[in-house]
């Protein structure tokens, strides 16, 4: 899959303000299900969506606005032969999100798996 775009209305307006952070963060778990976690599944399992979880590692500045690095966590839901039972396996992951000020377009720049 190609970087994900998504939307952060209200945290442009707060770059390089004290409140960034903490909006960024909020709008990003808003589009949580947006991001392309299964990419990071190795052993052909999905992101179980109930254990994801999203920290912001470090914000860096660019001419453009900033690339935000963010460490996220799941666990990768592996089905078996019986329905009711699945293998969790935990995955840790780091992906950066570029906001371009001038545009306001922000995408994901997914490490690779």
């Amino acid at each position: 899959m190609h970087d994900t775009n998504l939307d952060f209305p209200r945290t442009f307006e707060l770059i390089g303000r004290p409140k960034f952070e903490e909006m960024f963060m909020e709008e990003l778990q808003d589009q949580e299900s947006e991001l392309d976690l299964g990419r990071y599944c190795e052993r052909g399992g999905f992101p179980d969506p109930e254990s994801v979880e999203l920290e912001l590692e470090s914000v860096t500045p660019t001419d453009q606005g900033c690339v935000v690095r963010v460490k996220c966590k799941f666990d990768e839901a592996v089905a078996t032969s019986c329905a009711d039972v699945r293998f969790d396996h935990p995955a840790l992951v780091m992906f950066d999100v570029a906001l371009d000020v001038k545009t306001e377009t922000a995408h994901v720049k997914y490490q690779a798996a």
